[in-house]
């Protein structure tokens, strides 16, 4: 009885923040791009086990968007649409898994640029804002952020996951046989799942879920691929599991 009012405690209230159980979440993954030799494997995979995550563990709303469904206009049509429910105690999430480019993820259809993600996201009255990038090159987006997030982070708290250094392609594959996600978004369902709740509270915290990601793709990837992680407090609870 003890440990359990221990735990409806924790995932009422961390850190003096309530931790609301809603979280609207749109989840993006492409394998197939125009033509062949772009093709991606796990991509679509990526992006349906982050969706069943969020699905199994809050009562909140998600959209999926996978190969064509996955346009420019579908992403930010979904983003602004689900966003804009959230409340002040909620949160928003955007994962993609595909290509990048320095400042832009692609999309089946073109460029989906950070610039256009952070307007959207700064919409939303949502105070926990988190965005998950398996993808390669990501890492440019914190470098070409910093200036355009420094109003929404003193306003809100704003996480930026990225799978990879701004020099560094993000693998699509894994050391494992038959291996159902890229290297990157294996980590962070592992860690969401609880792998990475470090002091057993059942809260998955940034610094939490950055620490066990970043040590586990760093050493799989035999020091070839380094997650990065930009957010004010490291101790923002991103899911409750």
């Amino acid at each position: 009885m003890k440990r359990l009012i221990a735990v409806i405690a924790a995932l009422t209230m961390v850190g003096g923040m309530v931790l609301h159980a809603t979280t609207y979440v749109v989840s993006v993954g492409i394998n197939d791009y125009p033509g062949k030799r772009n093709d991606l494997h796990l991509c679509v995979n990526d992006a349906m086990i982050i969706n069943g995550i969020f699905k199994l563990n809050n009562d909140g709303q998600r959209v999926l968007l996978i190969d064509r469904n996955a346009t420019v206009a579908n992403v930010k049509a979904a983003m602004t649409k689900l966003f804009a429910m959230a409340g002040n105690d909620d949160t928003i999430l955007l994962f993609f898994s595909g290509h990048g480019l320095p400042g832009a993820l692609m999309c089946v259809d073109g460029k989906l640029k950070y610039d256009a993600v952070l307007q959207i996201m700064n919409r939303s009255r949502a105070s926990r804002k988190v965005i998950i990038a398996d993808a390669c090159f990501s890492g440019k987006l914190r470098k070409n952020a910093k200036e355009k997030l420094r109003q929404s982070i003193e306003s809100s708290d704003v996480m930026l996951f990225l799978s990879s250094r701004d020099n560094e392609p993000s693998s699509d594959i894994t050391p494992l046989v038959r291996a159902r996600n890229g290297l990157f978004t294996r980590y962070v369902e592992r860690g969401l799942r609880g792998g990475a709740d470090i002091n057993g509270d059942r809260i998955i915290t940034a610094h939490e879920l950055y620490e066990f990601v970043h040590n586990g793709v760093v050493k799989d990837s035999n020091d070839r691929q380094h997650p990065v992680m930009m957010v004010r407090d490291g101790n923002m609870p991103i899911i409750a599991w």
